[in-house]
């Protein structure tokens, strides 16, 4: 009996846990890597494929280290209220005390920190001393801006600064360091592949702020959604979807990346109506309806990524890269 019980306690620990660390969100952090190596492949011929299940490894551990300090972060600023829309916290119920979270998000930024460095020594032979030491910096910022976003004296991500930084290391550092690890070079186009993670990686953010928006106002946090309004922040969310795919399509039409604009251009349909989607939800209706489409556009990041980086994947083992 004493033995049945201990083992529910344990499962239900391990679920609690589990669960803080959002792991529906990490897809989408791995979206980024997969791009940049996509460019790599796209626009040199060959990846390092350790430097992609690292900097996959790398992506996740730092999203999940952001995921723990926001649960904690949002409680000590006392941004989760009773009427917060979304998913579960932890800190915030009751579940994990402020300590033990705290340890956590110690945890997971370790673990960041070591998988970074397996990542930057898988590719040390192609990036140099150099290049070693910049993305070293690069990786001790992502992992304080993780941090950061709630924690802290000045958390950034109630100072509107939020869509900023996810743009910068979802889409920029991302993109272009995959891209830099793999080729031991920083290609100025590969700034538009970024461009479109970042952008998208943003209009995710940005579904979540809307959804928010009352309990945010209610909390003092500012986030962008606050500022612009319910109305300008849904334009605003359009937008982004518009430039994504615009950046997107530029830098596959400027590689002659054919196999691929067929892709993008199945996919579209369905990126504008997920953008429409999030327009038109009535303000009765937001909560459930922004909270699906949260889910789906992430889940659509991912699968066109992954769909562009097996293209042409396949297409430069079969063909010698030609199309």
């Amino acid at each position: 009996m004493e033995s049945a019980i201990w083992e529910n306690t344990r499962s239900s620990a391990a679920f609690k846990w589990l669960s803080a660390c959002r792991p529906k969100t990490l897809p989408l952090s791995a979206a980024g890597i997969v791009v940049g190596s996509f460019c790599a492949i796209a626009q040199k011929g060959s990846i390092n494929l350790k430097v992609a299940a690292f900097g996959i490894l790398t992506a996740a551990s730092l999203q999940v280290t952001a995921n723990l300090a926001n649960d904690l972060g949002d409680f000590l600023n006392g941004a989760d209220i009773k009427e917060r829309r979304g998913p579960r916290r932890y800190v915030a119920s009751g579940e994990i005390a402020p300590k033990q979270m705290k340890q956590a998000v110690i945890i997971a930024a370790l673990a960041s920190a070591l998988f970074g460095t397996m990542l930057i020594i898988s590719a040390l032979s192609t990036i140099g001393i150099k290049g070693a030491i910049l993305l070293f910096g690069a990786g001790a910022l992502s992992i304080a801006a993780a941090i950061t976003y709630t924690c802290g004296a000045f958390p950034y991500g109630y100072a509107g600064f939020g869509d900023i930084a996810v743009v910068a290391f979802f889409g920029i550092f991302a993109v272009c360091g995959t891209y830099f690890l793999h080729t031991g070079e920083f290609a100025v186009s590969s700034l538009l592949a970024a461009l479109f993670v970042g952008f998208l990686s943003a209009s995710v953010l940005n579904i979540n702020n809307i959804r928010d928006i009352e309990t945010d106002k209610k909390t003092g946090k500012v986030t962008l959604a606050v500022i612009l309004g319910p109305k300008r922040a849904r334009l605003y969310h359009l937008a982004l979807i518009a430039l994504a795919l615009a950046a997107i399509s530029i830098y596959l039409y400027a590689h002659t990346l054919f196999a691929e604009l067929l892709v993008l251009a199945a996919f579209l349909p369905f990126f504008l109506k997920r953008a429409l989607n999030v327009v038109k939800a009535s303000e009765a209706a937001a909560s459930c309806r922004l909270n699906e489409e949260l889910g789906r556009l992430s889940l659509m990041v991912v699968i066109f990524s992954l769909s562009l980086f097996v293209i042409r994947f396949v297409i430069c083992r079969c063909f010698n890269g030609v199309w």
